[in-house]
């Protein structure tokens, strides 16, 4: 005989889980563990075949030219003329120009339809901008006057002046512009 249990009665009436509840626990961990699985497959599934998002514009300001002061403007008002790009898939509509985070007057505004033309009196004569219209298609160049309040920002002053340009569906770009580039 084992000489651990010599001399050492045996204790018969240990309690203990009955092989039917380890049974039943062990299922229901495997199911909760089945679930969870199933969840974040599910959602890594769904992320990753999810349809592509509406089409969003993409723009770009290609250029920029500031008007020399005193070139018919009211006094006190400075002016850039942006030619902006459409990058992107779909037609854009130009609804804001901000400048060293101000918000500035555009000519044409986000309701225009047409083109205008603005006519600027320089040293080296006449000059005319055809501007808008404020929609800009895919792959279409426009020009926009942006009238600035030159008691907040002088644009002749040498400096670099940052410009966000808003649209009406949220596109929005941000350029750098300064005098005599």
């Amino acid at each position: 005989m084992n000489r651990l249990l010599e001399g050492k009665p045996m204790k018969l009436n240990k309690k203990a889980i009955s092989p039917i509840i380890a049974v039943l626990l062990l299922i229901a961990i495997a199911v909760a563990a089945a679930i969870i699985t199933y969840m974040w497959v599910m959602g890594f599934i769904g992320t990753a075949t999810m349809t592509a998002t509406a089409a969003q514009g993409q723009i770009v300001v290609e250029s920029w030219e500031i008007i020399p002061e005193g070139a018919g403007e009211p006094s006190g008002t400075d002016v850039a003329i942006l030619y902006i790009r459409n990058t992107g898939s779909v037609a854009v509509t130009i609804e804001s120009v901000y400048v060293d985070g101000k918000l500035e007057t555009i000519s044409p505004n986000y309701t225009s339809t047409a083109t205008t033309e603005v006519t600027y009196t320089l040293a080296e004569g006449t000059v005319t901008y055809t501007c808008g219209p404020a929609e800009i298609s895919p792959g279409q160049l426009a020009a926009f006057v942006v009238s600035v309040d030159e008691d907040a920002t002088d644009l002749h002053d040498g400096v670099s002046h940052q410009v966000r340009v808003v649209c009406h569906d949220g596109t929005t770009t941000v350029a750098t512009i300064w005098w005599g580039h």
